[in-house]
């Protein structure tokens, strides 16, 4: 039986438009490489097209509406199927860390931050001098701190990130 390995983004990958989509679609081939069968579950459950399609081609599952109505559904489902999961973004991961956690028991949790977003957030209050903004990025950065415990690794994309 081979491993399984679910990755949870908030839409699917473009991976020739953006940077965060190429690290996905990349971190879904090492996955594969490491001899993992590949589920694919993004937040909007959106098909995308040629998108969709090309992950599919590379042997990524994909779950989207209207073949799967959640995620919650699929992880009821299946979620002691998975072996490790990577969730990308805290939002994302909020969501569904509990999920993870109560319908994958057993599974390695990773939570990508795509970046700590606190820390550009707490740059553009500075930048823009607005205390809302400020209130907010350390909003965020507990956010952020209390899902990096909540799982079994965090990702992050610096060093300067990993320090903290």
């Amino acid at each position: 039986m081979s491993k399984r390995a679910l990755v949870v983004d908030a839409c699917t990958p473009t991976p020739d438009q953006d940077a965060g989509s190429l690290k996905i679609f990349n971190f879904m081939k090492v996955f594969q490489s490491l001899g993992y069968h590949v589920t694919f579950a993004p937040d909007n459950m959106a098909f995308l097209d040629g998108y969709t399609e090309d992950l599919q081609r590379r042997g990524v599952q994909c779950l989207y509406w209207p073949y799967v109505r959640s995620l919650e559904q699929h992880l009821r489902q299946f979620g002691t199927n998975y072996d490790v999961i990577l969730s990308c973004r805290p939002d994302v991961t909020e969501k569904y860390i509990e999920s993870f956690r109560f319908y994958c028991p057993t599974a390695q949790v990773l939570y990508d931050t795509a970046d700590l977003h606190y820390l550009r957030e707490r740059r553009q209050a500075e930048i823009e001098g607005k205390p809302a903004l400020l209130k907010a990025a350390e909003k965020r950065k507990a956010q952020e701190l209390k899902l990096a415990v909540a799982t079994d690794c965090t990702i992050v994309v610096s060093e300067l990130e990993r320090l903290i």
